[in-house]
């Protein structure tokens, strides 16, 4: 087998690659994670979970509390990289247990009609202490109304990347001095408001 021959370098980057983001989604979930390529034959299986960073992808709304403790175990220290979709009260207890790994949140309450947040279920997400995050997807659902989560109304001094989409006109009442990228989709948005970020 070729892949036995590369180093673990190479093999990391290519299994890093394997792990893609599901294109049915702006923010996007994981696809095709560590626990697929860990599943190929044993000696895939021994070379994934020798990389902490393949097991940092977690879509929360589709893994099991278990795979979740699996996932936060192989990672080992590294930041962690969130996707989440829909509410689940032992996944947030969870969610709170990691927060301060947690690097990257992709959070989309708007994915399924049928599955709305209601504002206490936002609030549990709102109100998650997240030292470590630099990059932010939001995709609120504005019907219900809208409230700024509470790491982006004291100000992020590690935030680098802020997705928004449909958000109300005014953004949040803090700067970000590292951000880096900023987009924002279909909101309704004055340049003064996007200078006061930064």
């Amino acid at each position: 087998d070729p892949v036995n021959r590369l180093p673990l370098e190479i093999v990391e980057t290519i299994f890093r690659g394997a792990i893609t983001r599901d294109s049915d989604s702006i923010c996007g979930g994981f696809a095709h994670n560590a626990v697929l390529l860990s599943h190929v034959c044993r000696r895939w299986y021994n070379l994934t979970v020798c990389i902490p960073r393949l097991w940092t992808f977690i879509d929360v709304t589709a893994s099991s509390l278990s795979a979740l403790a699996v996932f936060v175990e192989r990672s080992q220290q590294v930041p962690l990289h969130i996707w989440l979709t829909e509410y689940d009260r032992a996944k947030m207890q969870w969610l709170r247990s990691v927060g301060s790994r947690v690097g990257e949140l992709a959070f989309d309450e708007t994915t399924k009609e049928t599955l709305r947040w209601n504002a206490e279920q936002l609030g549990e997400v709102y109100d998650l202490c997240l030292p470590e995050l630099d990059d932010l997807s939001l995709l609120p659902n504005n019907e219900d109304g809208f409230r700024w989560p509470v790491y982006l109304t004291n100000g992020h001094s590690k935030l680098r990347t802020l997705f928004l989409q449909d958000i109300p006109a005014s953004l949040p009442p803090a700067q970000f001095p590292s951000l880096k990228n900023l987009t924002i989709s279909e909101g309704d948005i004055d340049l003064f408001s996007v200078i006061t970020l930064l």
